[in-house]
């Protein structure tokens, strides 16, 4: 065959080839499908040891590999480490640059050739050229020198510019794909963002608002898994507010404390307070670093954005992170997700503000409204105690002008009587009993008073239960003897005949009840029954009286209130004893409980706590044992130096007094500076300090002692008992309490305590102070101070109407500490009260005080 029928036979044939090039190419829409059919079916035919398809990068001036054949491609569809190649380099980079073939016979004499698997001597490279434009650049290499010839150059030409035309038509169709993508996308986009910020404004709870949050995200990022945290107010911990995981459960409103040196990914976030998008290869580097640490599983794709901004004071007030996590797709999340989640964050801080004020706004509201209600009933209870104590006012108004009556009525008889005195001598017993009556009736207010303040101290000692009840009984009998009724007490053993508690106040609620029994019993009887079960000493006193209804019950132990505004006109009564009985049994710790039938008769029941041991308990009533008479004998000598500080003259005579039956040498001061310098330059075995004194009182006295170096005892002489008084006084450094008024037998137990080494017995003591009290000085002492008691009345007259309430409270103050020394129990009572009531300044209380205080000085001076 000759040359020119074999070149016409092999143009014939590359001629078939782009032919079927071309005709292959028409169902192509892709850039891919055209590369790669043309590196593995065209251009192989033409019997080529490899070839490489380069596309143009136009913004960035390169040329990049995208399909080979040979040694490139070893797999199908891939190529092996993939080159790219600037324009104008080498013999690629030349062609694309002259847009014109370029055949290499010997690479070796070409300066420009880049080397790419492998060595060869031959290169043949061609453009792709479609409208003018430059697509790419078709290279082929061959181990052998010389190897293409023209016809391989025209052949490759054709078939480049048949690609690069397709290229092109593929590369429009992609873009116009993209542009139709993009739009369908965009109008996704903006419908989600309508219904997130239609979610943001309509949303009724944080809950729900999250919820559909995550619908409304996962049309668009085709990801469930969701989450929202924020930090805490003191920034030490995140809370998930909510979370949807499909492989980590972390529980809503979960908190995790933060940890500065190895954040938490969220914790990262927040950190640098900056959208934050990473795929696998890019958490693992990161982990891999120790910058943040994951909890759980590791996503192939993560995007958070946080939300929430630090004010000028550096003080976040309310941060959080949004995220979107895929466990599948490395590339689930681009710019464009992470443009939609930063939109995101910002509407999930809008809603939690606007749902957080609307929640602050219900709650004001609801504040406000239990405001209102609060003031009605306020308002409601204001008119019911002003309607309360004007039925007070009349009552007590009742009970005041009835012994009032009597006593002046009874007083102008007397004064008519004066020549027959056994006439006089019964009007003034009646007026006498008027009077007492009268101060039980402000006792009764006072009381009730003290309760009130939370003034009202218990004491705590042992009393006999059999000499209670027998004290209970022989009133109780002399009550009802008056009406003709039977009162009767009923044992209920065993019993224990020694309990601890204030027999004073125990027996004041067991009165009241007795009395209210026999004044609301018209015939029939009263029973006082006693019993112990359970750790508890019951008193329960029933009687066949008036009888109660349930409503008439309901008001029973209320203040100023009786059950039936009747009874009060027919049985008298300001309606606070079952009141003031009821406080004193609570601050006892029991209780009283009532049964009652109208008409029927009522009990009452007194409950104490009561933990007596077996053996304790009697079974039958102790049988009556006459008081041991005290011997009285002389008291005990002490060899002892005593610094006294009292500014009270009576109180200094009687201190000296109490203190010379022992032969101990006294040195009197009368303030506490003089007490400082005296124990500063002498030595004392005892220091009795009054805290009330002028110049100095006794708490910084003994202060300025302890600094000093002043050990020796000192014990506080003070009205002034109550728990916190005495800790104060031990905290300022005295060592123990002394009460006023003295009793003189603790008074002795004190200060043999601290001076005599024997330590006197307690019926030592007992016979000392039964000395001391017969003794001819403190008979004296008594007598002066009554004789006072004229003249101590007009003075607090006086200061009370002058309204000079600081002198009246240190006039008090010092006839408190110094009458119930002297046998005077209850004018240091009515001076204890006036010094209260001063003290909170109850002036009201304090003058009807104060003239109590002036009818004890009268009756006193009249017995």
């Amino acid at each position: 065959m000759s040359d020119k029928l074999r070149m016409l036979e092999i143009e014939q044939q590359h001629l078939s080839i782009v032919s079927e090039f071309a005709v292959d190419m028409l169902p192509y829409t892709t850039v891919e499908e055209v590369v790669w059919d043309l590196v593995k079916n065209v251009v192989a035919r033409l019997g080529f040891e490899d070839i490489v398809v380069y596309l143009l990068d136009e913004p960035r001036g390169m040329l990049r590999q995208l399909a080979a054949y040979g040694n490139k491609s070893p797999e199908d569809y891939a190529i092996l480490n993939p080159i790219e190649i600037p324009i104008g380099r080498g013999v690629v980079g030349t062609v694309a640059s002259t847009m014109k073939p370029l055949r290499i016979d010997d690479t070796r004499l070409f300066d420009g050739y880049i080397v790419d698997d492998e060595f060869r001597l031959s290169e043949m490279a061609v453009p792709m050229m479609a409208e003018g434009k430059l697509v790419g650049v078709i290279d082929s290499e061959h181990h052998l020198p010389g190897y293409f010839t023209a016809q391989h150059e025209r052949t490759l030409v054709a078939i480049a510019s048949i690609a690069a035309t397709k290229i092109i038509k593929a590369q429009n169709h992609t873009r116009l794909k993209q542009t139709i993508e993009q739009l369908e996308y965009s109008n996704k986009v903006q419908d989600t963002l309508f219904e997130i910020s239609e979610l943001t404004f309509n949303a009724k709870a944080l809950s729900g608002f999250y919820r559909g949050l995550q619908h409304s995200i996962g049309k668009l990022m085709f990801s469930d898994n969701f989450y929202v945290a924020l930090v805490s107010k003191d920034r030490r911990a995140i809370r998930f507010a909510y979370n949807v995981d499909e492989f980590d459960n972390v529980p809503i409103d979960k908190s995790f404390m933060l940890d500065q040196k190895v954040p938490g990914i969220t914790e990262y976030v927040l950190n640098t307070d900056a959208p934050l998008l990473l795929d696998y290869l890019d958490m693992i580097k990161m982990l891999g670093r120790g910058v943040f640490t994951i909890r759980g599983k590791v996503p192939k794709s993560w995007l958070a954005v946080p939300f929430g901004e630090v004010d000028s004071d550096c003080q976040e007030s309310l941060r959080g992170v949004v995220s979107v996590q895929s466990y599948y797709d490395i590339d689930a999340f681009g710019e464009q997700e992470k443009q939609l989640l930063v939109f995101v964050a910002k509407h999930i801080r809008n809603a939690i503000e606007r749902l957080n004020a609307a929640k602050a706004l219900k709650l004001s509201h609801e504040h406000l409204q239990q405001s209102n209600s609060q003031l009605e009933e306020a308002r409601r209870e204001a008119e019911h105690a002003s309607a309360l104590k004007s039925t007070f006012v009349a009552n007590i108004s009742h009970e005041i002008r009835t012994p009032l009556t009597a006593i002046i009525g009874f007083t102008e008889q007397a004064l008519k009587s004066q020549h027959d005195g056994q006439l006089q001598q019964e009007f003034l017993n009646r007026v006498l009993k008027g009077g007492r009556h009268l101060l039980e009736l402000l006792n009764e207010i006072l009381d009730l008073s003290k309760i009130e303040a939370d003034k009202l101290e218990l004491s705590h000692e042992t009393l006999d239960v059999f000499e209670l009840v027998d004290a209970l009984e022989a009133v109780g009998n002399v009550l009802a003897q008056q009406k003709d009724l039977c009162f009767d007490v009923v044992y209920h053993y065993p019993l224990p005949q020694k309990i601890q508690g204030d027999i004073v106040r125990l027996k004041q609620v067991l009165l009241n009840i007795c009395n209210n029994a026999v004044k609301f019993t018209l015939e029939g009887f009263v029973k006082l029954s006693i019993c112990y079960e359970n750790d508890t000493l019951l008193f329960a006193v029933q009687d066949s009286g008036i009888g109660m209804s349930k409503t008439e019950m309901q008001k029973l132990f209320r203040p100023f209130v009786q059950a039936d505004a009747n009874i009060n006109r027919q049985f008298g009564g300001t309606g606070l004893g079952l009141v003031i009985s009821k406080q004193l049994v609570t601050l006892m710790g029991g209780r009283i409980t009532v049964q009652s039938h109208k008409d029927e008769g009522s009990c009452f029941t007194v409950s104490l706590p009561c933990q007596v041991s077996k053996e304790a308990l009697v079974t039958q009533k102790p049988a009556y044992r006459p008081e041991k008479k005290q011997h009285l004998s002389h008291p005990h000598q002490l060899s002892a130096r005593i610094l006294v500080a009292e500014d009270n003259l009576d109180n200094q005579f009687l201190l000296k007094t109490l203190l010379g039956h022992l032969g101990v040498d006294v040195h009197m001061v009368e303030n506490g500076q003089l007490a400082l310098e005296a124990a500063l330059f002498d030595d004392f075995d005892l220091i009795l300090l009054d805290i009330q004194m002028p110049v100095m009182d006794g708490c910084e006295a003994v202060q300025l002692m302890r600094h000093g170096g002043i050990d020796c005892p000192i014990v506080a002489l003070t009205a002034n008992i109550m728990k916190q008084d005495i800790e104060k006084y031990l905290v300022s450094g005295f060592s123990d309490t002394l009460a006023k008024p003295i009793q003189l037998e603790t008074f002795y137990q004190k200060l043999t305590w601290y001076l005599d080494k024997e330590k006197q017995t307690s019926e030592r003591y007992m016979d000392i102070a039964a000395n001391i009290a017969g003794s001819d000085e403190l008979v004296k002492l008594k007598a002066d101070f009554k004789a006072k008691l004229n003249q101590l009345s007009r003075e607090f007259a006086k200061l009370a109407a002058e309204h000079n309430w600081q002198q009246l409270q240190s006039q008090a103050h010092q006839v408190k500490g110094s009458a119930g020394s002297l046998g005077f129990e209850q004018l240091t009572v009515t001076a204890a009260d006036i010094e209260l009531c001063l003290k909170q300044k109850c002036y009201e209380q304090a003058e009807v005080a104060t003239r109590m205080f002036i009818e004890q000085c009268e009756q006193i001076n009249s017995d």
